[in-house]
């Protein structure tokens, strides 16, 4: 069965690393094992790559060790995953989730994604960038509608009024 390790610093290579491992098999003998190495960096790289608004993070979670991975302006940073965080994705009952969190009196919307080495890509954002564009609308669109009614109300009184007078 195909293996994907844990990150790791690779002494020989000076990176760090993910490793996916294919054993093969002869019968119930082990012939021999497969494998590639992959630049973590390049994996948290593309998890960055995903951030679409301007406070909107990402974050890789390893579950087993309760690491969470990602880079920021200090370089590659790993530390343990915050125990709010693991609960709510342990406790979640899919493999892709959307669940809501606050940190700091900021609220954010988070979703994450089971990969197939079983790390969880963790994409978050605050929840006033995300609505920010369909807030903005409905605030122009609410406007637009005020505008529209004094129009016809002004249109209505000023029709009524020209009907009205030759009568009195």
């Amino acid at each position: 069965k195909p293996v994907w390790t844990e990150h790791y610093f690779n002494q020989n290579t000076g990176m760090d690393i993910i490793s996916y491992v294919i054993p093969f098999y002869e019968g119930k003998r082990l012939v021999g094992v497969v494998g590639m190495d992959i630049d973590f960096l390049e994996i948290l790289d593309i998890a960055e790559s995903l951030e679409k608004y301007k406070s909107s993070g990402s974050v890789l979670l390893c579950m087993s060790s309760r690491r969470l991975y990602h880079t920021s302006d200090d370089g590659f940073i790993s530390k343990e995953i915050p125990s709010r965080l693991y609960d709510v994705v342990l406790g979640a009952d899919s493999s892709s989730t959307l669940f809501d969190g606050s940190e700091s009196g900021v609220k954010y919307r988070m979703a994450y994604q089971t990969l197939c080495n079983r790390m969880k890509l963790v994409v978050y954002a605050p929840v006033s960038e995300i609505y920010k564009e369909s807030n903005a609308m409905l605030l122009r669109s609410g406007l637009i509608i005020l505008i529209f009614i004094s129009i016809i109300l002004l249109l209505t009184v000023r029709m009524s009024d020209k009907i009205i007078r030759p009568l009195k």
